[in-house]
């Protein structure tokens, strides 16, 4: 029964579909994270960037660019973007620095500002937008 098995998915496997993209993006850096909104793609890199992409057309609609830091050799490295998250318009995303302290920046209407600086000693790691409707729904739904 086990080899019978393990014949029937050879066969299958030798006349499964290969499956191909139906559209390519070139980044150009090493990729942290990826996320979907609307019609856009937002992607964090390692190397100090948050790049935004039209997931219809392909091209990319803007480069957000941090500040790099230097290594004990003295080189310019890029900061890594650990994470990304996107709601309403809006772009958050936590930042690594080589002693593992990070920044948090939020990017909207063009403008870059810092929630929170490195200097107060945090290690972001993941940062998502709180859904305020869906923290509203289970609010009403506990006081019950």
């Amino acid at each position: 029964m086990r080899s019978f098995l393990f014949i029937l998915f050879g066969v299958l496997a030798l006349f499964a579909k290969e499956l191909t993209p139906y559209k390519n993006i070139k980044v150009g850096d090493a990729t942290t994270d990826f996320v979907r909104a609307e019609n856009r793609l937002i992607v964090s890199t390692r190397e100090s960037s948050v790049m935004v992409y039209d997931l219809l057309s392909g091209k990319l609609l803007e480069k957000i660019t941090i500040p790099t830091q230097r290594n004990i050799l003295g080189d310019t490295i890029g900061i890594i973007v650990t994470s990304v998250d996107a709601h309403d318009g809006k772009i958050i995303f936590a930042t690594r620095y080589l002693d593992s302290w990070g920044d948090i920046y939020m990017y909207e209407q063009k403008k870059l500002t810092k929630l929170l600086d490195a200097s107060q000693k945090i290690a972001p790691k993941e940062i998502k937008f709180a859904k305020y409707s869906l923290v509203q729904t289970k609010l009403q739904r506990s006081t019950r």
